[in-house]
């Protein structure tokens, strides 16, 4: 009598993958005690590409605390990155950049203060209108919308202004990094009335402050 031997087929996880709270909570815990530099800082959060470099340059704006000096820097850098995805680079810095010293103690605070909103958050997003989350040419076009209002968010102006433009990126890159195309939408909508509100302020706002 002839006995078949059943394949054995590989077993395969059907974990789910941790979800972006998560990741930026083990983040947190790496950099607890020891200092990181930029260029170490890029390798840990690669997996998430552009929108996360954007994601945590703009979020410590949503914080109560005020960030003297640091929203043109940011800035900056936000409107680096978006405009690698526009034209379709990879996430990239100057090599200069890459030996600069970030704070462990520092970076602990914002990424636990992250995790701790994104987890809230999470409950309301998922992969959904994926014909807008997930085209290519839709994430070019949600670049260049981050890349505009990271302008915004450049510009030195009053407390409280920067705000708005941080969180509307922060709604962008979180639409995009879940596959959220309403939250995508969301952010397009955010977007749309901080470019009103700016351009408001910029009419008609320095004749307000002087009455």
């Amino acid at each position: 009598m002839t006995i078949k031997s059943e394949d054995k087929k590989p077993t395969v996880s059907s974990a789910p993958p941790p979800r972006l709270s998560e990741f930026i909570e083990e983040l947190a815990q790496a950099c607890s005690g020891d200092d990181l530099t930029v260029g170490e800082f890029l390798l840990q959060i690669s997996v998430f590409g552009h929108m996360i470099i954007c994601l945590l340059f703009a979020i410590p704006f949503l914080f109560p605390a005020p960030l003297p000096g640091l929203s043109t820097i940011f800035g900056f850098v936000i409107c680096a990155v978006s405009f690698q995805i526009v034209v379709g680079w990879d996430p990239w810095l100057p090599m200069s950049w890459h030996a600069k010293i970030m704070p462990g103690k520092v970076l602990n605070k914002i990424f636990t203060g992250t995790s701790w909103i994104l987890k809230r958050v999470e409950k309301f997003t998922k992969p959904r209108l994926l014909i807008i989350s997930g085209h290519t040419h839709v994430a070019r076009i949600t670049g260049a919308v981050i890349f505009v209002v990271s302008l915004l968010l450049s510009l030195p102006m009053p407390p409280g202004f920067n705000a708005p433009p941080a969180l509307a990126i922060v709604v962008l890159c979180l639409g995009s990094i879940e596959k959220d195309g309403l939250l995508i939408i969301a952010g397009y909508i955010l977007s749309a009335i901080n470019v009103l509100l700016f351009s408001g302020f910029f009419l008609f706002g320095f004749s307000l402050f002087q009455h």
